[in-house]
């Protein structure tokens, strides 16, 4: 499960990294250590060839959902199972999308309190997760409970895998990492079928991640600011 990171990319290699048409608005790319579900993302999408940055809200909603509560349950889809669930099944083959990343946390348990765990590239680079995004639009008989607010909503999810080495003592989960190399055919959407860009979604390899504990004022989604990698201030286990 992929339920909180960070994304702190200066627009400069932002625009490098992920090769876009154009350099990002300056508003779009704020250093953030606390990214949350139900919070608004800069992810990266292409059409017709182009590259460029929008922001989604993290938790796919689909286009028939009622209510789009629904989204905080669809934060994650799962690799091997992302072609079967309806939710799912279009956004997979022609939806796709990069999520922009330093670093994911997951937590384990010392001396009996929450330790977050922050995992990043012992390189030093920029992630890419695999995302899928969708359109919701309010309909009007729900317009009592929106505000009478009709305007689409752009959603996404992150795909998750099993673990490399690095992150299965501390978790059974973690984000699918597409790499520089194959981001063309992830976002490829004429290609549809996993034969066509499974390649793209293979697990990542063991040794290249970093875990460090931090600060465990993480533990509050409200929380937010670059004190957040702060070590804790009790001893904790390192990586």
């Amino acid at each position: 499960m992929c339920s909180r990171f960070a994304m702190n990319i200066s627009a400069d290699l932002f625009t490098r990294f992920f090769r876009l048409t154009g350099r990002p608005e300056p508003d779009l790319l704020h250093d953030r250590y606390n990214i949350a579900p139900s919070q608004m993302v800069p992810v990266v999408r292409q059409s017709a060839g182009h590259r460029s940055v929008s922001m989604l809200k993290w938790g796919l909603i689909p286009p028939w959902a009622e209510d789009p509560r629904v989204g905080s349950r669809m934060i994650n889809a799962r690799m091997e199972t992302v072609f079967e669930k309806p939710s799912f099944q279009q956004p997979i083959r022609m939806r796709r999308c990069l999520v922009p990343a330093v670093g994911f946390y997951e937590w384990v348990t010392l001396q009996g309190r929450k330790q977050p765990m922050l995992i990043r590239l012992r390189s030093g680079d920029p992630l890419a997760f695999a995302g899928i995004w969708e359109t919701w639009t309010p309909q009007p008989k729900q317009g009592a409970l929106f505000g009478h607010n009709t305007t689409p909503v752009e959603t996404f999810s992150i795909l998750t895998t099993t673990p490399n080495s690095e992150v299965a003592p501390i978790h059974n989960r973690m984000p699918v990492t597409i790499a520089p190399e194959h981001f063309d055919t992830w976002l490829d959407t004429d290609k549809q079928e996993a034969h066509e860009f499974g390649l793209a979604m293979l697990p990542a390899r063991n040794g290249i991640f970093k875990i460090t504990p931090v600060n465990p004022l993480l533990n509050n989604p409200r929380n937010e600011g670059e004190n957040l990698w702060n070590p804790p201030s009790k001893p904790s286990q390192s990586t």
